[in-house]
């Protein structure tokens, strides 16, 4: 007999890395979490950055979203909402041209 869980017995990806995220600002919120140029951010502060990005998505009924944020804390914060909202996310590169850009939103059907 195999003890190895099937499919739908296994913690999504999505589960785990929030379960870390959360743990870790348990044992210690005031640790940074994220530094990128001049921002600083604790674990509790990207936490409550994550869970308002969560509630927005959520309150909007959003199933898909397209985040256009340059690469820092707020955008993790947004892709960390994203998955605790189960809201399928499609990130954007806010340097790529316009038609780039627009391209990618409608073949994601956004």
């Amino acid at each position: 007999m195999s003890t190895t869980p099937g499919p739908s017995q296994r913690p999504s990806a999505s589960s785990s890395i929030l379960r870390s995220v959360r743990r870790r600002r348990d044992e210690d919120p005031d640790a940074i979490a994220v530094i990128a140029d001049t921002e600083c951010w604790t674990r509790a502060r990207l936490s409550a950055r994550a869970d308002a990005w969560a509630a927005t998505l959520q309150a909007r009924g959003c199933r898909r979203v397209g985040l256009l944020l340059d690469r820092g804390p707020d955008l993790l914060a947004a892709v960390l909402g994203a998955l605790a909202s189960g809201t399928t996310y499609v990130p954007l590169d806010p340097a790529h041209p316009p038609a780039r850009t627009a391209h990618i939103l409608a073949d994601a059907g956004l």
